[in-house]
Order: C-alpha cells, then structure tokens, then sequence
C-alpha cells in the first residue's frame, strides 16, 4: 500500500486534500470519489472534518505521496 494525495478541486482554485493510502492511483481514485449518499465525508489526520457535495467538486486529482 502507498500514500496518494487526492485534491478535490472546486471553482475559484479552492480545492482540499485528503491522504489516502492505496495499492495504486485508480484505487486511490476509487476511495475518493465512492460515495453511495453524493456527499464526501472524511476526517484528516490533525482531526477537521470535511464534508461537502460530490456535485459541487469539478474534478479530482490523485499523486503519490513522496514525503
């Protein structure tokens, strides 16, 4: 398992990222965007909880974590 860092991009170059580790992009990809209710929660690790939409995200992007 990896280390990708997922941004979720919004309009007016506001996006969030989120750490989620995964055996490969696609299936970092596929964390990030299942959603069965249309909206995305999930905690990062200093403990903010992020909640928003998925219809209000113009596109996600997935790169290895290096750090």
């Amino acid at each position: 398992m990896k280390k990708y860092k997922v941004h979720y991009h919004f309009t007016g170059a506001e996006s969030i990222l989120r750490i989620i580790e995964a055996a490969d992009p696609e299936d970092a990809l596929g964390i990030a965007t299942n959603s069965r209710s249309n909206d995305i929660v999930f905690t990062d690790s200093k403990g903010t909880l992020y909640s928003f939409f998925y219809r209000n995200v113009l596109y996600v992007s997935v790169a290895e974590d290096c750090a």
